[in-house]
């Protein structure tokens, strides 16, 4: 499911627009993950039906999606563009910008949508939750973390570890792919990891064409 950017409520589009003000590589990241969430979204409900997702739900979430960082705009330059390993205390700072996203979706107000505004809540705390509970900010585990969250942690992770970034050069897709399923990029729910699998030809072509290096081609 591709969302068209002329259906982007204003005020969630004002927010991407801060964004990118802050970063310049936020409009393809946010690009790559919409993109991502709606091939992952398509497979849960074509494989997990208990899901119950409908149409109107994933359009809300791969919308939602957009905002996954916006907590960011408010941590330090010197903390969010730093080059090596973050210190213990940066580390903290840091976390902190999955907070600041939900307070900053907080002030939406919510009557146009109130479902849309919870999709954005919901990914902007919970992104980077772990299924085993090793994630932040608050530990959740399993099914406790919102599918729409889950879904967006997938798409995250892969496409940092297939975009080159100004701290490090990317992996090729086939790698990122193994690594996800593996474990070694995180915990993620097996049910998640075995639907992006269905889509992951899709996902690392995808990945390919948005890549202008040729050596990650595999």
């Amino acid at each position: 499911m591709i969302i068209d950017d002329t259906i982007i409520p204003d005020r969630i589009h004002t927010l991407i627009t801060i964004m990118e003000m802050c970063d310049s590589d936020t409009d393809r990241h946010i690009r790559h993950i919409r993109y991502y969430v709606g091939l992952l979204l398509q497979a849960v409900k074509d494989h997990v039906p208990e899901y119950d997702l409908t149409e109107e739900q994933m359009e809300k979430i791969i919308l939602a999606s957009s905002l996954q960082d916006l907590g960011k705009i408010t941590i330090p330059d010197i903390v969010r563009n730093k080059a090596g390993a973050l210190s213990e205390p940066e580390y903290e700072i840091y976390k902190k910008h999955t907070v600041k996203g939900e307070q900053i979706v907080d002030t939406i107000p919510g009557d146009e949508d109130p479902e849309l505004k919870e999709y954005c809540r919901q990914i902007c705390r919970h992104h980077h939750e772990r299924y085993d509970g090793s994630g932040f900010p608050d530990g959740l585990r399993g099914e406790e973390i919102p599918i729409a969250a889950q879904v967006v942690s997938v798409a995250e992770v892969f496409d940092l570890m297939t975009t080159d970034h100004f701290y490090r050069r990317s992996f090729k897709p086939s790698q990122a792919i193994d690594m996800i399923v593996s474990g070694k990029a995180g915990a993620f729910s097996p049910t998640l990891i075995q639907c992006m699998q269905y889509i992951q030809d899709e996902m690392m072509e995808y990945a390919i064409s948005e890549n202008t290096r040729k050596e990650q081609v595999d």
